[in-house]
């Protein structure tokens, strides 16, 4: 078992670290879930952050026996582009995650995870929405977890991985209706880019 607190010094405008989240827009200078945006051209409109967090974690490598306390600063900057023209949507979103920790003496203690994504509606007809999300991010796996429980050195370096997610959706009906039909076809796939020896059997694909 471990603990983990985590205190976060972030504009209340600001996106959270896992950035990008999914953004809105709206008519006026602020853009909906309290993210601030500024006028680009008509019917666009720009958005970014940057957050600061910081995190104690009381058994850092997920060890039963003796385990190890660190404390990490987290830096989460972001940037958005929201898109509205009355019947197609968009957003687009980059983040970048840089982590460091301390009293750490085996194995890395930083990291930067970097992740894109973006979105589209489209609604042509009254009965007639489509949808789809794409995103890809550069990660990691916590510092313990799988290494821990198949005893691999600590000093390997990070389990990296690069996942990639995309989804369209059609759905046809209203919003007052009752009965709506939708369909979705979705993939998500995962590679890890590292320590292959140990990572390889992780990698997933769902389709």
């Amino acid at each position: 078992r471990n603990l983990v607190v985590a205190l976060a010094a972030q504009d209340q405008q600001s996106t959270p670290s896992d950035a990008p989240q999914p953004l809105g827009s709206q008519s006026s200078g602020q853009a909906t879930d309290n993210t601030l945006g500024f006028k680009l051209a008509p019917g666009v409109r720009g958005t970014a952050s940057i957050g600061l967090e910081t995190v104690y974690d009381s058994n850092f490598y997920l060890q039963q026996e003796n385990p190890r306390s660190a404390f990490g600063y987290l830096l989460s900057p972001y940037i958005g582009l929201i898109g509205d023209d009355g019947t197609l949507r968009y957003k687009i979103g980059a983040g970048l995650e840089q982590a460091t920790f301390s009293n750490v003496n085996v194995g890395p203690d930083n990291y930067l995870d970097k992740a894109v994504s973006s979105s589209v509606s489209w609604q042509p007809l009254a009965r007639h929405y489509f949808s789809g999300d794409l995103s890809s991010k550069d990660g990691h796996d916590p510092f313990g977890s799988f290494r821990t429980e198949n005893n691999i050195p600590l000093d390997e370096g990070l389990d990296k991985w690069i996942e990639n997610k995309a989804s369209l959706t059609y759905r046809y009906g209203s919003a007052s209706a009752r009965i709506n039909l939708e369909s979705e076809i979705s993939a998500d796939t995962r590679r890890y880019q590292t320590n292959r020896q140990y990572t390889q059997y992780l990698d997933y694909r769902v389709l």
